[in-house]
């Protein structure tokens, strides 16, 4: 046994324990811009110290509720997009089959329940991001309405 030696922990410097985000860009915006050109989705860059994405919003049946979304990267998978649904709260374990479309991520500490893409997968883009919040809109909404979606049942 070695006495007086004093170990110091490893420790990896601060860059290098949480990923990068990066912001939302010019090219996400032109992005955006094809995707809703007239602007009724209300697409909104957002910028936070603990994410950074775009908030939108979508109403899948004309005089129906309407779904707002906040499309962010996640550093845990590679910078692609997830999605959380800000309003209407649909928390709820048993609110409309909501669970089976959801996994859990970690963001800033925090677990959060976010909207899937097929196979649990994270969005490589906006695009793809837009759709699956659509496809889940439009399966919510018909719930809502007493409707049988049609699909994913």
């Amino acid at each position: 046994m070695v006495t007086g030696v004093v170990r110091q922990p490893s420790v990896l410097p601060a860059a290098r324990m949480a990923g990068h985000t990066p912001d939302p860009s010019v090219s996400e915006a032109e992005q955006v811009m094809r995707l809703d050109p007239e602007r009724l989705e209300k697409w909104e860059p957002v910028h936070t110290s603990v994410l950074n994405g775009w908030r939108f919003q979508l109403t899948p049946i004309p005089g129906g509720v309407t779904f707002k979304f906040l499309a962010f990267r996640n550093p845990s998978d590679g910078n692609q997009f997830r999605l959380w649904v800000i309003s209407p709260d649909m928390d709820s374990e048993t609110l409309y089959g909501h669970r089976n479309h959801m996994v859990s991520v970690t963001i800033g500490g925090q677990r959060i329940a976010v909207l899937c893409g097929p196979g649990g997968r994270a969005a490589p883009d906006l695009a793809t991001a837009r759709t699956d919040a659509a496809k889940w809109a439009l399966y919510i909404a018909r719930r809502i309405a007493g409707q049988r979606p049609g699909f994913s049942e």
